[in-house]
């Protein structure tokens, strides 16, 4: 779980849906997929040194520090932060270009082999012939043409990409096939 309660009411109510984050919110929400809140529980040092660091929120500080450490986001001009700036489109994707450097994602591409939904597992057959079966635990995101879907939508001849981060299932994206009558 990455956002509490309290996040979501802040950043999804209708009255906050056309307005621009600031720097300090996008730095927040980052750090906390980042897992920023287990980090901060056992390191309590934070060191933002920013000139403009008394106008970044208290709540925030943690995780400023800790997306400036990873390198996800960066001060400004004359070593400031300018945490209540808007973040430009540019901003956002070169964070998340940083965001998804840092998760590792490592791909494999096959033939789905069999789908057994009593054990929850999944077998892919590679281009080279080889099968891995893998476990689909809760949270593993399954996609079929792009959209989310159960495990027992997933068939046998689809072809489908796995992707994993240190060794962890995160997500099978599938394809279906229509053929062309």
């Amino acid at each position: 779980k990455v956002l509490t309660e309290d996040d979501l009411s802040t950043y999804l109510p209708s009255a906050n849906k056309d307005k621009p984050l600031k720097r300090y919110e996008a730095a927040t929400l980052i750090a906390k997929c980042l897992g920023g809140d287990v980090w901060l529980k056992s390191n309590p040092e934070i060191n933002v040194t920013f000139t403009d660091s008394a106008d970044i929120p208290s709540s925030a500080l943690g995780y400023v520090h800790y997306a400036t450490e990873l390198g996800i986001i960066q001060g400004m001009d004359h070593n400031t932060f300018v945490p209540m700036g808007d973040v430009t489109r540019a901003q956002i994707s070169v964070m998340l270009q940083r965001f998804l450097s840092l998760m590792q994602f490592t791909y494999e591409k096959g033939m789905i082999a069999n789908v057994d939904t009593t054990n929850s597992t999944v077998s892919i057959k590679k281009s080279d012939g080889e099968s891995i079966a893998y476990n689909i635990g809760k949270g593993i995101a399954i996609m079929i043409d792009g959209e989310q879907s159960p495990l027992n939508s997933l068939s046998v001849g689809m072809e489908a990409v796995i992707t994993y981060s240190e060794g962890d299932l995160y997500s099978i994206d599938a394809v279906s096939f229509k053929s062309d009558d």
